[in-house]
């Protein structure tokens, strides 16, 4: 039987993964209208002014969000001590992000038609930090309904509106004032229902009370920047190293389907991260197998859709935007293997979190980041857009290999059920893949998929007697 708890995860991960899967589709519609009626040149020019504006959003965030989560994971009541100092740290960052999102961009961006686009959709930028405020209030109570039901509706509505104007000609600057407008009557109602639902929603200026908040803030910010930087940066240091800008956009729309099927685990473990810090405060150590099927997910999911995005990229690119963006079906079965360190990422990394360890996932965070940058600068001028995927996929690595290698030292972690049983499954079906290649790529797939399963299974990377296990000792409540 299912604990409380366990239908709590399970409902609020249900909730997240809808509401980013809608968003995710009508985002993937309007993509594509946009990429099909603005055609190549115009796409990359949208595609680098959200890339840019999306850049400065941690700024706006400041990390007060998953400080507040981490604060009233244990005890809800404190809800209210907190909540409307964030909301004043909140409003003080954004103020900071939008300055250096607009000023920034008169001296960066390499095309002169940026800037103007930035600027307005640097307001959407704030609306939207305003947004993620009541999610968090909405996550930490766990009550994602809400979330689901603005996201959805406002999320249509944005497709509703960017498809009439896409539709009515394609003006790019009455397109992005639209997703501005809207984005601030989204950040409207979603503070009306948080005020309604949870909290009075008001802003609290006591500096002298920020102090517990900015010290968990400030390596919070640092985590998210990074982790955002290894997405965002590695599209703007493309872009800048490159003057190809229509290259530019088809590695975009990659990146777009890489964002996509990071959907699940990201949406597991934010539903789950509240459960997580009361087992830690419980001191049970249940949080340890959910980040251990995590870890082992990782490289048999990764293998899986890296098997697919080799084989249907490019038809399914070339048949949804036509002919000009085929590249970008190709450069997504190289992003698509991103999703192994990505999905691990949510697994004991997200346990070095709950247990407080910030000092640690700081490192950790920027090393990744720092990687990424710098052996972009190195393989993007040898390798082309081909070097900034290798650049942004050992990026995306560090973090957990760190993660699994600083709870090895507390002999946490089993190398050999972990680490060496789900890449040795993957290893089958990669493998298997590789040797049917060449006679048909539609064999070698289901060929590989199924190794893959049959390697999975034979070597018990998951047991489903532990599956039941997990279902039973997750009981966080």
């Amino acid at each position: 039987m299912s604990t409380p708890a366990i239908r709590t995860i399970t409902r609020n991960t249900a909730y997240i993964i809808s509401t980013r899967t809608i968003n995710v589709l009508a985002r993937l519609i309007w993509v594509v209208a946009a990429a099909r009626i603005l055609g190549p040149d115009l796409y990359a020019l949208l595609a680098y002014c959200l890339t840019w504006q999306l850049s400065f959003l941690p700024l706006a965030l400041f990390g007060v969000g998953p400080a507040l989560s981490y604060l009233i994971g244990p005890d809800r009541n404190r809800t209210a001590d907190y909540a409307g100092h964030v909301l004043t740290i909140r409003l003080i960052t954004i103020i900071l992000a939008v300055t250096a999102c607009i000023g920034l961009s008169h001296f960066v961006t390499p095309d002169p038609r940026a800037p103007t686009l930035i600027a307005i959709l640097s307001l959407a930028l704030a609306a939207r930090a305003f947004t993620s405020f009541t999610n968090t209030l909405f996550t930490a109570f766990e009550i994602n309904q809400h979330t689901m039901r603005q996201e959805t509706f406002f999320g249509l509505l944005d497709l509703a509106v960017a498809l009439g104007i896409l539709l009515s000609g394609g003006d790019l600057l009455l397109l992005v004032t639209a997703k501005a407008v809207t984005a601030w009557i989204q950040a409207g109602w979603a503070l009306l229902v948080a005020h309604r639902k949870v909290i009075p929603i008001r802003f609290n200026w006591q500096p002298a009370r920020w102090r517990p908040l900015l010290q968990l803030a400030l390596p919070a910010l640092l985590i998210t920047l990074a982790t955002d930087w290894r997405f965002n940066g590695s599209l703007v240091l493309f872009r800048n190293l490159t003057t190809d800008g229509i290259l530019f956009g088809q590695y975009a729309l990659a990146m777009q389907a890489l964002t996509i099927v990071t959907i699940l685990p990201l949406a597991l473990s934010r539903a789950a991260f509240p459960a997580l810090r009361r087992a830690v405060a419980r001191s049970d150590g249940k949080e340890m197998l959910f980040a251990s099927v995590m870890q082992r997910a990782a490289p048999i999911a990764g293998t899986a859709i890296g098997l697919l995005g080799w084989t249907l990229g490019e038809p399914v690119f070339r048949w949804l935007l036509g002919e000009p963006f085929s590249t970008a079906g190709v450069l997504v079965g190289q992003t698509l293997w991103c999703l192994i360190p990505l999905t691990a990422a949510a697994g004991y990394p997200e346990i070095l979190i709950a247990h407080g360890r910030f000092r640690s996932m700081v490192i950790l965070s920027v090393a990744g980041a720092l990687l990424m940058t710098l052996l972009t600068f190195i393989l993007v001028p040898v390798y082309g857009v081909t070097g900034a995927i290798i650049a942004a996929g050992l990026g995306f690595s560090v973090a957990p290999i760190g993660a699994v290698l600083l709870i090895w030292q507390e002999q946490l972690v089993d190398p050999v059920r972990e680490i060496i049983r789900p890449f040795a499954a993957a290893a089958i079906g990669l493998g298997t893949y590789i040797a049917l290649a060449s006679f048909s790529t539609w064999a070698a797939l289901t060929a590989g998929i199924l190794a893959l399963a049959v390697a999975t299974l034979a070597l018990h990377v998951v047991d489903p007697e532990e599956m039941r296990a997990l279902r039973a000792k997750l009981s966080f409540s």
